[in-house]
């Protein structure tokens, strides 16, 4: 089975209205929410087919730290025995709750969120030509064994030369609350 996945993880399950989105100023940054990010987190994310069969499950270790008003990521991802990152930096520009993504494969993609209330952040491409191409929706819980970041979206790619629309899911585990740019 060969398949083409062109925009993956950093950040949006079916396309949800914008109407939870909200004008934003660098005076209300939504650092409430983005606190609740602060932090190391460890955990998986799945990539199911339209019918529901697992096709990968890759391990994630992700950190958040903040750079004065800007909110950084770094993710770290072990796919099919090899190791990828994305490094994000989330922000408010024009009003909207922007993050530009950076990954190991030199792509550069720009993402808009909307906010879900009460704890959740919708991303969709920035690129209104791609919107609906992928989206992924995060959002933190508090669980019995502690914090746990939710990952749900779809992206749409071709696998054996066919159109398809796959499923994202994951859980991540709050590690530690520091609030420091990882070592290099």
């Amino acid at each position: 089975m060969s398949y083409c996945f062109p925009t993956l993880l950093t950040r949006t399950v079916a396309l949800v209205p914008l109407l939870f989105s909200m004008t934003l100023t660098a005076d209300v940054l939504p650092t409430d929410l983005l606190d609740r990010y602060t932090g190391k987190w460890e955990g998986y994310l799945r990539i199911y087919t339209t019918d529901d069969e697992l096709l990968e499950e890759w391990t994630v270790s992700q950190h958040y730290w903040w750079e004065g008003t800007i909110q950084r990521a770094l993710a770290v991802f072990a796919r099919k025995g090899r190791l990828h990152y994305s490094e994000s930096r989330i922000a408010v520009n024009d009003g909207r709750l922007v993050s530009r993504t950076y990954f190991s494969d030199e792509r550069v993609r720009d993402y808009v969120g909307s906010i879900l209330p009460p704890h959740s952040i919708v991303w969709n491409p920035a690129d209104p030509n791609e919107f609906g191409q992928w989206q992924l929706v995060e959002s933190i819980r508090e669980e019995e064994d502690g914090t746990v970041l939710h990952l749900e979206g779809h992206e749409n790619a071709v696998i054996d030369h066919r159109p398809t629309t796959l499923r994202l899911a994951g859980a991540l585990s709050r590690e530690s609350h520091e609030d420091t740019s990882p070592e290099p």
